[in-house]
């Protein structure tokens, strides 16, 4: 979490490496308030317990790994950018950091943040007093915050096959790609679900149209989920250009990644298809979110597979299967005219 963002202003004052070590008395604890997933727009608190009298060293990072220093192993790798001391702790045994400003950068909510935080005895020398272990931070956008999502165009040094924009791929339809007539609604909740809201035209005949309404649930991630990560048949990452991949000094970390393994909707018919209606159901893999989730370009974006079942009207086949290859964005361009 940038200091531009949450912490704005405060920078950090110390270099741990360069740290003498000293007798650890207490481990603090961090206490990230009011706790599991965070919503953009939100109050926040941070709190670090520990001995009355110490000073917390609060730093936070994007990426985990074991840090070995002169004060001990760390579980983040520091950033003196994302680091600040607070205020002694006090007589109730914490002292707090409060965020009142309402937020809604999404760029929080794009990727999983790590807090630490050591503890020390004086300023003169700095005496270490403890090491906290490491706690996950993690936005989600709500009603006020949500992105919209866009269509998903390939890029060349992602993409495997030939050049495409789509926002669904309805295999069963006479044209397989189809486009957001104007941006969509995407919106996550602390509670672990998202919704997406939007009209898609048929790429070749937009009087051909569906209203979207598709509900996601079961979010798991690195720092949020319920032990088995990533859901089975996760992640996949067909049609991606092998070095495109982190692993291969690509852009595209699919550890970073966050998932959703249910998913419901409908496809209500409109202009040419009006009458045609659809349920939407998951098909294999989990729905995919992150940077390049897509499969189609290194953007941040969602990537899930569908089944779908007609229950009324005649227009394309009864049964289908198809895509959802979208990207989310802050950066909407404006509505098209009715």
């Amino acid at each position: 979490m940038h200091s531009t963002y949450l912490w704005r202003g405060l920078a950090a004052g110390v270099v741990l490496a360069s740290l003498a070590p000293s007798t650890v008395a207490q481990q603090p604890v961090i206490e990230v308030r009011p706790g599991g997933l965070l919503e953009l727009g939100v109050p926040v608190s941070v709190a670090v317990k520990g001995i009355p009298g110490d000073i917390p060293y609060l730093m936070l990072s994007e990426t985990r790994a074991s840090t070995v220093t002169a004060i001990g192993d760390l579980g983040i790798v520091p950033n003196r950018a994302m680091a600040f001391f607070l205020p002694p702790i006090d007589a109730s045994g914490e002292s707090v950091y409060s965020c009142n400003a309402p937020l809604c950068d999404f760029s929080l909510a794009q990727r999983t943040y790590y807090s630490q935080a050591v503890t020390f005895r004086t300023f003169r020398p700095l005496r270490t007093r403890g090491i906290s272990d490491v706690v996950p931070v993690e936005f989600v956008t709500n009603d006020d915050c949500g992105p919209c999502a866009l269509d998903a165009a390939t890029d060349d040094d992602v993409w495997s096959g030939s050049p495409h924009s789509e926002a669904f791929y309805l295999k069963g339809c006479d044209e397989l790609r189809w486009s957001w007539v104007s941006p969509a609604e995407y919106t996550s909740y602390k509670n672990g679900t998202a919704w997406l809201r939007g009209v898609i035209a048929d790429n070749s005949d937009p009087d051909n149209m569906f209203q979207v309404s598709v509900t996601l649930s079961g979010r798991e991630s690195a720092s949020h989920n319920t032990g088995s990560f990533p859901p089975p048949m996760s992640p996949k990452l067909s049609g991606v250009n092998s070095s495109a991949l982190a692993e291969n000094g690509g852009p595209i970390d699919p550890s970073d990644w966050h998932y959703y393994t249910g998913l419901s909707g409908t496809l209500t018919g409109m202009g040419d298809m009006l009458g045609t209606n659809y349920d939407v159901t998951r098909a294999g893999p989990a729905v995919q979110v992150g940077y390049g989730a897509s499969l189609k370009n290194a953007e941040y974006g969602i990537a899930t597979w569908l089944d779908l079942n007609r229950t009324s009207g005649t227009g394309c086949d009864g049964e289908m299967s198809g895509d959802i290859n979208i990207i989310l964005t802050r950066d909407c361009p404006p509505t098209a005219p009715n």
